[in-house]
């Protein structure tokens, strides 16, 4: 079986019998949507999250990466490894769990810049 599609199919019955609980995709576009408001009030661009706890709170996932937040548009989570995990985006399809949309390589910081354009 193939890791995609184990994820698709298999993760969430899994995890719930292990007591993992997925961020709804209410709240992550909620949480989101703060954080844009306060980056608006303070006239920043975009918004660079490096601590793992911070883009856990952002996106849903503790995947090793960075996450990129735009003041408009969508939020990119640049994935140091896994990208294969990062492109499912750890959640089965039809669940309620929402996880960033895009998911792009960066095995180091050098590589944030074009990431990012």
């Amino acid at each position: 079986m193939k890791h995609e599609h184990w994820v698709r199919t298999e993760l969430e019955g899994w995890s719930r019998s292990l007591g993992f609980r997925y961020t709804p995709r209410e709240e992550i576009e909620l949480r989101l949507g703060k954080v844009r408001e306060g980056m608006a009030r303070r006239q920043m661009e975009a918004l660079l999250v490096v601590q793992k706890m911070d883009y856990f709170y952002l996106s849903g996932t503790t995947q090793d990466g960075l996450l990129f937040v735009p003041l408009e548009g969508e939020p990119l989570l640049m994935v140091k490894r896994e990208l294969e995990t990062g492109n499912v985006c750890g959640w089965p399809s039809g669940s309620s769990a929402k996880a960033l949309p895009a998911c792009r390589p960066c095995p180091s910081r050098a590589c944030i810049p074009s990431c990012c354009t």
